[in-house]
């Protein structure tokens, strides 16, 4: 029974992010002010979590597996945030979007902004990690404080 709630977890949220018309991953493709357009249109009373990266990121992906592996955190990390995937690289700086929020330190980076795009605070991912990992406590402190 565990297994069939932790897949159909892992279907909801993969499901979620995906019928909200945002990246899920970091494309260089994208635009991403027009993609916050999209965020601030879906958030309904929920903040916007930009997490800045890039396919060269190895943390990026790092991210990604602890995502992937941790449903319970991804599905808090979508009922607390609008999460948006924003590509940072020699593609494509977007640099539209970030000449209008402080400059991000590292990557994967996590910016956040309320549902009118304002900027609310930045926290470092560095200080999330455990070992060759993430802290699952680190992480789950993060969602609260951002409540």
């Amino acid at each position: 029974m565990r297994e069939i709630t932790l897949i159909l977890l892992i279907v909801s949220a993969i499901s979620q992010a995906k019928d909200n018309g945002l990246p899920h991953w970091y494309n260089p493709k994208r635009d991403a002010l027009t993609d916050l357009s999209t965020a601030t249109d879906i958030a309904n009373g929920r903040k916007i979590l930009a997490i800045v990266g890039g396919d060269w990121c190895s943390w990026c992906h790092t991210m990604e597996k602890y995502f992937k592996n941790n449903p319970d955190f991804y599905q808090q990390l979508n009922e607390t945030f609008v999460v948006l995937k924003i590509n940072y690289s020699e593609d494509n700086y977007n640099q539209a979007f970030f000449e209008k929020y402080p400059p991000v330190k590292g990557y994967p980076h996590f910016m956040i902004l309320d549902s009118n795009k304002k900027y609310l605070g930045m926290q470092n991912t560095g200080d999330l990690e455990s070992g060759k990992g993430y802290s699952d406590k680190a992480m789950m402190a993060f969602i609260n404080k951002s409540k």
